[in-house]
């Protein structure tokens, strides 16, 4: 029995955010809701994005009574600060060591309007909407923000703080580690062959800074990664152990003899669930066409 997998519906919403519903089937009983449950965990906590952390803004004012405005600029502090959390960043973070932290720059001088199309980035990093607003300067002032970045995953934990540098203060930013808004799922059971099967069914919200689709093949890589532990060679398990069949009492061969056994059933059970996620993060799945998924019509199922 081959599960199949198909891209049901992808489309564009509001807030910016991308939604994209999948389903796999047919699957043996309980298959389904181990798939979702695991699945539900690594989309939520394991899936790496950066964040802007904290913000410095130059000349800003100590003075308590004007503290939240600057002459020359429409928006008062906090508001700016606020367009800085609200802009997202995307990128490939598979050469970082994480958590990784960089810094990125705003260098401008007024009149004109700043927006993330103004920021100074690291190389490798981009902004998902160039367009958004930060502050309008209305008068020729010099703009300049240095920005905190750190790259890392909600399972890990976050660096906390701002940096401690005499004479300037960091503004904490709201950051949110991970890339997913949403995820539901449901199991609809029916027969096929004979056998009562299920049909899993998925549906993904992210933030744009990744498609839904590369959501789920990034956590189903995860979990492979993870699974493939269990399955290593006999030999460099012998290896470990360093100790010779001859040298080990009658009860400790028979003992070694039930954990053979008991392993090789666990790692049949494991091979498969390995290849139940497999079906997203193996070779023979291809990422559907982008302009298929956003304009919400249904792409040719592909079978994993």
């Amino acid at each position: 029995m081959m599960s199949q997998f198909k891209v049901l519906d992808g489309i564009q919403v509001k807030n910016a955010q991308q939604y994209g519903r999948f389903g796999l089937s047919p699957l043996k009983n309980g298959e389904a809701k181990l798939l979702s449950l695991v699945l539900r965990q690594a989309l939520l906590t394991s899936l790496v994005c950066a964040c802007f952390t904290s913000a410095k803004i130059k000349n800003e004012p100590r003075s308590f009574y004007f503290r939240s405005l600057m002459v020359g600029i429409k928006e008062p502090i906090p508001k700016i600060l606020s367009n800085l959390s609200g802009i997202k960043l995307k990128g490939k973070f598979d050469d970082f060591q994480i958590p990784f932290t960089t810094r990125a720059f705003i260098d401008r001088i007024g009149p004109l309007t700043v927006t993330a199309r103004d920021i100074q980035l690291p190389f490798g990093l981009t902004v998902v909407d160039e367009t958004q607003h930060i502050a309008t300067l209305t008068q020729a002032i010099p703009f300049f923000v240095e920005l905190r970045i750190e790259i890392n995953s909600a399972n890990s934990k976050p660096e906390t703080g701002v940096p401690n540098e005499e004479g300037e203060e960091w503004h904490l930013l709201d950051a949110i580690f991970t890339p997913i808004r949403q995820f539901e799922s449901s199991i609809q059971s029916y027969e096929y062959e004979g056998q009562t099967v299920e049909h899993l069914f998925l549906e993904i919200y992210t933030d744009s800074t990744i498609t839904p689709y590369e959501a789920l093949v990034q956590a189903s890589r995860k979990m492979v990664s993870l699974l493939t532990f269990f399955l290593q060679p006999e030999k460099e398990s012998k290896s470990r152990q360093g100790t010779s069949k001859d040298d080990q009492p009658a009860f400790s061969l028979r003992l070694k003899k039930h954990i053979e056994i008991s392993r090789e059933r666990e790692e049949s059970n494991t091979r498969d669930i390995l290849s139940l996620f497999s079906r997203w993060s193996g070779e023979k799945v291809e990422e559907p066409d982008t302009r298929d998924i956003l304009s919400g019509e249904e792409v040719e199922e592909t079978e994993g």
